[in-house]
């Protein structure tokens, strides 16, 4: 007996003031949910909806880092700077995945996670 190969898992993560409903509406264009295993993370700052996004998803919403939460430079610096340690411990502990998809500020987090030197 041979056994079946599973398929390639793929870390989703969603735009700025978004949710993983969000996303998982976005791929529906894509043909991502048939090629891969998609597993969803939501962003670990709580905020309100981007414009629009009220309309399709009931919410709750999130951000990497929210510069429209208000706060310095700084602020959203070390909210960006949690979001990569939350990104880091969900990897660790839900890990390996084999590719990632990120929409706008979820395609930031994935390029800066990539390369941290950045």
């Amino acid at each position: 007996m041979t056994k079946s190969k599973s398929r390639p898992r793929l870390l989703c993560l969603h735009g700025a003031r978004s949710n993983d409903e969000i996303t998982s509406l976005q791929l529906i264009g894509t043909d991502l949910r048939d090629r891969f295993d998609c597993h969803f993370l939501h962003a670990p700052h709580v905020t309100g909806p981007a414009r629009g996004l009220e309309n399709i998803s009931d919410g709750p919403y999130y951000a990497w880092s929210d510069p429209h939460s208000g706060g310095s430079l700084s602020d959203i610096e070390d909210r960006w700077d949690e979001g990569l340690a939350y990104l880091a411990e969900h990897i660790k502990r839900h890990g390996p995945f084999d590719g990632a998809y990120g929409f706008s500020q979820g395609a930031a987090m994935i390029t800066n996670f990539s390369y941290p030197a950045v």
